[in-house]
């Protein structure tokens, strides 16, 4: 077990992932017992691939501040060079505002030389980097000490600083002696990447050493540091290969590397690094995990560096929040499986049938394949198929990632299907072989099976899920944008009071599964209920 002096932190996956991943990513962690959600203050990903989606700093924690009321929100760590520090202290103030107080302000001076070229950042010698980080804590002590009006000679002059709450605590990235030094007479605490127990030891020894001096209260010494936790290798290598794949490496290589420089392994091998780290004095940890893990591994770290006391405390999923309960996959299968409806007819297609049971490993099995080919929470991905239990599963398979389904009819002329394709912009399209889909990737639908899968990705109820085009008739296809729990309505009333459906009962949609109507009678009312969903997709209209 974690000693209970080291505060738990994650940073939120924000290169390479989408806005909807990291929200999802914060609501998990506000809902668990971690202490900290974190963020880099990078304008690029500071890993090999440069092109990834990159969220900065204070407007990701500005965005995720009114989404959350528990947690600390941390910067992990500013640089002093890239904005002028009485802009980052008024920023910082304002953030603190929004989020209740709840800002740990990480400060440094700037480590990465190749993104201060790419953005014309200056970036200086080291004696220039450290007095611009000393003056940086100077304005920022100055702008907080006197909300109506700080003055600091050549920087301020009477300048009022408001909205303020508080000072909001500084943490400092310090390696040597000189910031050490200058941590513990200044700041809160100290942050130390990617260390061994005993030199972050040697590190706190001396800015405790000044902080005793200066008469300040004890620092908070955080570790920094890559983690990935799961219970066996072939979980862990799972996780890792996308970002693998894309790096031209193997899983089994990337999860060696990451043990090299951070924390990997089963929880109990994790528990026992992070104690080494608690003896010599460290009270945070700063977790990132690399880039494209699923969600399932941000919520490893959760349960098993900080599970409740009582397994009768477990957090539960709030009703308006992320859980995997949300998902539409366990609208429409997963609850009649638990409920030991497994063995009920769900699908028959003009060569076979598959219950509800059969669906769900159907399912699964389309998700483990459509991940492997690449496809991510919020990803779109066209499903240009027919009527088929294949259609159903490749669209099941889609939402049970957190990815968005968009049904496209492969009867439609080229140039419809060519439009429809460019306006949503699909990671991939699950097409009929045969299919011209001009540039975009493809997978042909009887490829979208095997034996194991991912578990279902927490979602929003109101995190996209699909999308239906309209025909297009008084212009251009337009996507009519569908949230996981818009199909609740038309289930609990439309389908189970007006038609009455019930479990067994065989339904037939004259409308294409590919059309809002079909959508709706042929595929989510029918499953929703429990009932049969009888396809035809060999009719050529």
């Amino acid at each position: 077990m974690t000693p209970p002096a080291v505060r738990i932190g994650i940073r939120v996956p924000q290169y390479g992932g989408t806005w909807g991943e990291i929200r999802s990513i914060a609501e998990l962690l506000e809902r668990s017992r971690v202490d900290a959600l974190w963020v880099n203050d990078h304008l690029q990903s500071p890993g090999r691939i440069k092109s990834d989606t990159t969220f900065d700093a204070f407007t990701t924690l500005s965005a995720l501040a009114p989404l959350t009321a528990r947690i600390h929100l941390g910067i992990a760590v500013a640089s002093a060079s890239y904005r002028p520090p009485q802009l980052a202290a008024k920023m910082a103030s304002v953030l603190d505002v929004i989020s209740g107080g709840r800002l740990i302000m990480g400060l440094g001076t700037g480590s990465d030389r190749p993104e201060h070229a790419a953005y014309g950042y200056d970036f200086g010698t080291s004696s220039e980097r450290t007095t611009r980080l000393r003056t940086a804590l100077e304005v920022m002590e100055a702008m907080w000490a006197h909300p109506e009006g700080a003055s600091v000679a050549g920087v301020l002059d009477n300048a009022p600083n408001m909205p303020l709450t508080r000072r909001p605590p500084v943490w400092l990235a310090a390696h040597g002696p000189v910031l050490l030094a200058l941590a513990g007479r200044s700041t809160d605490g100290i942050i130390a990447a990617w260390t061994s127990p005993e030199e972050l030891g040697a590190r706190a020894a001396i800015a405790r050493e000044a902080a005793d001096a200066a008469g300040r209260p004890a620092l908070r010494v955080a570790l920094y540091t890559f983690c990935l936790i799961a219970p066996s290798i072939t979980e862990l290598h799972a996780w890792v290969r996308p970002q693998a794949d894309l790096l031209g490496t193997t899983p089994a290589r990337f999860v060696r590397w990451l043990g090299t420089t951070g924390l990997v392994g089963t929880p109990d091998e994790v528990r026992q690094r992070l104690a080494a780290y608690a003896t010599v004095g460290v009270t945070d940890v700063i977790l990132a995990l690399p880039e494209r893990v699923p969600c399932e591994a941000f919520a490893a770290i959760a349960e098993s560096l900080v599970p409740p006391p009582d397994p009768e405390l477990r957090p539960r999923p709030l009703a308006v929040g992320v859980s995997a309960g949300a998902n539409l996959v366990q609208l429409l299968v997963g609850r009649h499986v638990r409920s030991g409806a497994g063995a009920t007819p769900a699908v028959i297609d003009t060569n076979g049938a598959w219950s509800y049971d059969d669906l769900w490993a159907g399912a699964r099995g389309a998700a483990g394949a459509l991940r492997a080919a690449g496809v991510r929470r919020g990803d779109r991905v066209a499903v240009a198929v027919r009527d088929s239990r294949e259609w159903v599963a490749a669209v099941l398979g889609v939402a049970w990632l957190g990815a968005v389904a968009v049904p496209v009819d492969p009867l439609s002329p080229p140039d419809r299907i060519a439009v429809i394709l460019q306006d949503c912009e699909p990671q991939l399209v699950v097409a009929e072989r045969g299919l011209d889909v001009d540039r975009w990737p493809t997978v042909a639908p009887d490829a979208l099976s095997g034996d194991s899968g991912p578990e279902v990705a927490a979602v929003h109820p109101e995190d996209l899920a699909y999308m239906i085009y309209s025909s297009g008739s008084t212009g251009q296809p337009k996507g009519v944008m569908h949230a996981h729990h818009d199909m609740v309505a038309g289930i609990e009333t439309y389908a189970r009071h007006v038609l009455e459906l019930r479990p067994g009962e065989r339904c037939h949609s004259a409308a294409r599964l590919c059309t809002s109507l079909g959508f709706g009678n042929g595929f989510f009312r029918i499953l929703g209920a429990g009932a049969t969903a009888v396809l035809s997709g060999s009719r050529a209209n």
